[in-house]
């Protein structure tokens, strides 16, 4: 069962927002270009038991991790009615998953436009910058391949598909509070001044109940006409922290000095 996620409330006479200091990636759909691939597992997985997978399944789980996105999945389709359960679901998902990470030869998921370049050059002006996923310790090493390097830019990665200390997976804020814990410059920064890039509306209001500001990256592919829009309207009505940044159409639109950082 879904729960509402309230988004942490901070009075706006005890800080004013600041130029930015640190960083926290999305991976999927934000680093690399996975949503895709993703999309394909679920659907054939989803077609093997009768059901028609959807974009409205497709982004309600988006950004949660592997187990709890197969607990929503079974639950909005009514599968689990039918008495299929989630091993019985990872299965099948395992094998079409194995057949996608064979067709990459190693070399895991391609990055998106513009993620190598904006990492870069972050980490070359010692801006810290942070890495929050959804992924399991056992998956992440082959779904990021030949981006091993840039990704070991960051510090710290936080794995939140089997992390300890994440309790529960985005939309819940436990991911970033997580992160933001780990991170060394986290005692001199309030969380505001953390900007978090997300692709998923599971991760904006993850990142959003965190107290982090939020630039929302989504694909375009996985919403129909106008839906974006929509959608970045309920975010803003819903933000009144005015936390939430807007939203762009990749990390090559994204403009550093816009939050105070290094011109790109």
């Amino acid at each position: 069962m879904s729960k509402k996620i309230q988004i942490r409330a901070f009075s706006v006479r005890f800080f004013s927002l600041k130029p930015v200091q640190s960083i926290i990636f999305d991976l999927d759909g934000v680093i690399i270009d996975s949503e895709t691939v993703y999309y394909r597992i679920n659907e054939n997985t989803l077609t093997h038991f009768g059901i028609n997978y959807s974009l409205e399944l497709k982004r309600g789980q988006m950004g949660r991790k592997l187990s709890e996105g197969v607990d929503y999945l079974l639950e909005a389709t009514r599968l689990v009615e039918r008495g299929v359960k989630p091993e019985d679901y990872l299965k099948v998902y395992k094998k079409f998953y194995k057949e996608e990470l064979e067709s990459t030869k190693g070399a895991g998921w391609p990055l998106l436009y513009g993620a190598q370049k904006l990492i870069t050059h972050l980490h070359q002006n010692k801006i810290q910058i942070a890495l929050c996923t959804g992924s399991s310790s056992k998956e992440f090493p082959k779904k990021i391949g030949k981006a091993k390097e840039l990704i070991e830019k960051m510090s710290p990665i936080v794995l939140a598909g089997d992390d300890p200390e994440v309790n529960e997976g985005k939309p819940a804020p436990d991911p970033y509070l997580v992160t933001i814990r780990r991170m060394s410059l986290h005692k001199q920064n309030k969380n505001n001044n953390i900007l978090v890039l997300e692709d998923s509306l599971n991760g904006v209001y993850s990142a959003l109940s965190a107290g982090c500001r939020v630039c929302w990256i989504p694909q375009k592919q996985f919403y129909i006409p106008g839906e974006l829009e929509e959608l970045e309207n309920k975010i803003r009505r819903e933000d009144d922290e005015n936390l939430f940044e807007g939203r762009i159409n990749s990390l090559n639109e994204f403009v550093p000095e816009k939050y105070g950082l290094p011109k790109c």
